[in-house]
């Protein structure tokens, strides 16, 4: 992926603790092994993030980000005014909701073939120990990507294209709603679907679908696992799942019957799936802490190497992984 333009810009919170202050930079980076690494923490950290995702408002003030982003597009603005501009217009929107904000504002724009995308991000800043070429300990700041909350990256090539409402995700964030508000907000984020929710639709669909084609428990175990891969394979790459290439994985020679199968029932399903990649974990898993007492299994050991037994509240395992037989083995000869 090539980076096409890269520049930040700090914000940071003035003394009394209420004032945002804004220190816009006045050229783009350069492209090279520093920027190129940025992208790569930027993407890993964007691709595994809870996000809504939607398009761009179409009027009104909300419309001001949409209006810019064209403007750069269209060569009336270069990227450095463009960026500028909107990162004038997000320090107001912060002052005017009094929630300053301190940490750099990352923007890129990159290129891979036909994919072209703007990524967009608050980092906080961190500081850390480093030495001079005197050897001297010297203090230097840094980008918390730990702290990675406020981000968005637009499918530029979408966009323009026209044929999705869906090229704006943004990281769905946990508590501060009044911050996460004003980032959307800047953006312009209309009509928003939660990407983990709409995963996990599809997956109960699948269930459903299984039982109307009568599959047995392991011809589901291996749909399932044929679903969940090629999900998890557009999740990884932070993309949307076209819904065709879902069902030609359950089933080549009939794709069409289970979108058929989610058209007739009151699924909600688009075309292009977002995907989530926590939510696919935890279809693949089942999960369990409680008492100093912690497991984990694939789903698909249910019924073979794991059994369930409701009534008594166990579970009855099969082939015990090697470590633990040993350990438990030594345990019974002390």
């Amino acid at each position: 992926m090539s980076i096409i333009h890269c520049i930040l810009h700090r914000f940071a919170r003035e003394p009394d603790g209420v004032t945002q202050r804004l220190n816009l930079s006045e050229r783009s980076l350069s492209e090279n092994e520093a920027s190129a690494g940025l992208l790569d923490t930027l993407s890993a950290r964007f691709n595994g993030k809870p996000r809504l995702w939607g398009g761009f408002a179409a009027e009104g003030e909300e419309h001001a980000f949409a209006v810019q982003l064209g403007a750069y597009l269209g060569g009336e603005l270069d990227f450095v005014a463009f960026s500028r501009q909107a990162a004038e217009r997000l320090a107001s929107l912060m002052r005017a909701s009094e929630q300053p904000r301190d940490g750099q504002l990352v923007m890129l724009h990159t290129k891979r073939g036909e994919v072209e995308q703007l990524w967009i991000a608050l980092l906080p800043e961190g500081e850390t120990l480093g030495v001079d070429e005197q050897g001297e300990l010297v203090a230097r700041r840094t980008l918390n990507f730990n702290a990675f909350d406020l981000a968005a990256r637009v499918e530029l090539h979408e966009w323009r294209a026209g044929e999705t409402r869906r090229y704006l995700s943004v990281v769905k964030r946990r508590g501060l709603k009044r911050e996460a508000d004003d980032f959307s907000r800047w953006l312009g984020l209309v009509e928003p679907v939660d990407g983990a929710e709409t995963t996990r639709a599809l997956l109960e669909a699948f269930e459903g679908y299984a039982v109307d084609e009568g599959w047995s428990a392991e011809q589901r175990r291996d749909k399932r696992e044929q679903l969940t891969d090629q999900l998890g394979e557009h999740a990884s790459r932070g993309e949307r799942a076209p819904l065709e290439t879902l069902a030609a994985a359950l089933d080549d020679a009939r794709p069409e019957a289970f979108v058929d199968y989610l058209s007739r029932g009151d699924h909600a399903i688009e075309h292009d799936v977002p995907t989530d990649r926590r939510t696919l974990g935890s279809f693949r898993r089942y999960t369990g802490r409680a008492g100093g007492l912690s497991i984990s299994f694939d789903t698909t050991l249910l019924g073979s190497q794991v059994e369930y037994d409701a009534g008594g509240e166990r579970l009855i395992i099969r082939g015990l992984p090697k470590k633990l037989k040993e350990q438990l083995e030594r345990r019974d000869g002390e």
